[in-house]
């Protein structure tokens, strides 16, 4: 059975995860609000549902995170951290076939000495239309 990624980003957040962790991940996702500095304002945070045909594979439908239509959102995938001499912390990353992003809007970083800035991934940007996930903004 075809996993049908793209089909699938129409109307949901999806993400493919390769490394196994206890937690799922979650979508953390709200607005970016212009200023000095650039603040994530009204953030809500969505378990992702593990798909039962392909288990590395999770989503959560659109309509199921109470969007507004034509609004765009700024967002993040939060995931346990697997990379090797790291403690497994839960980090922010961007989603990795995003459109677009916002280089302006960094997430915040785990406190802890063995993340850097460069850990503050981009927020990955997406519209709302009409039931669908519009790709360009």
């Amino acid at each position: 059975m075809d996993a049908d990624i793209l089909l699938r980003k129409r109307n949901a957040f999806v993400l493919w995860r390769v490394a196994n962790s206890i937690e799922p991940p979650v979508l953390v996702i709200g607005e970016c609000r212009e200023g000095t500095p650039i603040t994530f304002v009204n953030e809500q945070r969505y378990l992702l549902q593990q798909d039962i045909n392909h288990p590395d594979l999770w989503f959560i439908h659109a309509d199921q995170c109470q969007l507004t239509d034509g609004w765009v959102y700024h967002y993040w995938f939060e995931v346990s951290d697997a990379a090797s001499g790291r403690p497994g912390l839960r980090i922010r990353i961007t989603d990795p076939m995003a459109a677009a992003v916002n280089w302006k809007l960094l997430a915040v970083k785990p406190d802890d000495p063995h993340y850097t800035d460069d850990d503050a991934y981009p927020a990955s940007i997406i519209k709302y239309k009409q039931g669908q996930l519009a790709r360009s903004c």
